[in-house]
């Protein structure tokens, strides 16, 4: 088992991925809508949902991140 201090750090790993996962899905939601750009609806409506595709799986890595904070707090507080 770790010890505390590899813990500590562990959990600032997680909290700083966290932090770039937040920013990057927010830079690509801000994103989505200058993605309309070709003449084709088709086109524009691929890329908005494929953008908005990625941005839900951000979210759910950074869910998955805190429960994984969650589970090393546990650990340290044991």
């Amino acid at each position: 088992m770790p010890n505390t201090d590899e813990l500590v750090a562990q959990e600032q790993i997680l909290a700083s991925a966290r932090d770039g996962i937040y920013e990057i899905r927010r830079r690509l939601a801000a994103l989505k809508p200058r993605l309309s750009t070709h003449a084709s609806d088709a086109i524009n409506m691929a890329r908005q949902e494929l953008c908005t595709a990625l941005v839900r799986r951000l979210e759910i890595a950074e869910r998955e991140i805190a429960e994984l904070q969650d589970m090393i707090a546990l650990d340290r507080k044991a």
